[in-house]
């Protein structure tokens, strides 16, 4: 069975909705119980976030690539726009990119949420 074609319309809305950190389908209820908690359904319509066990692993990988990406694009930049030794590139990459990824996460796992549900 092949799943119904929807107008872009819809995608844009739904892509609004996740950056809002807000449910796909309805658009009212939240995503997270707190910034790392993703709650189990929406409150207000009822859809199930997390479909079945291991569906945190879309995101996980989701941030794990973003934060990789980050990382590749922070060396090159630092490699080709400074003369930083390597000690003080590793003292200012290695924290800037654990921020990134900390900050990235929730980002991520609602990202995830959304193309789960698409």
């Amino acid at each position: 069975m092949q799943a119904p074609e929807r107008h872009p319309a819809f995608w844009r809305v739904c892509a609004r909705r996740i950056l809002a950190r807000r449910c796909p389908q309805c658009g009212q209820g939240p995503l997270f119980r707190s910034r790392f908690r993703l709650l189990d359904r929406c409150r207000n319509c009822g859809l199930l976030y997390r479909r079945e066990p291991g569906a945190e692993l879309g995101s996980m990988t989701l941030v794990s690539v973003v934060t990789e990406l980050f990382a590749g694009a922070l060396f090159v930049a630092v490699w080709l726009l400074t003369d930083w030794g390597a000690g003080l590139a590793l003292l200012i990459s290695v924290p800037t990119t654990l921020v990134f990824c900390y900050a990235s996460q929730p980002w991520c796992m609602a990202a995830w949420v959304g193309i789960d549900y698409l």
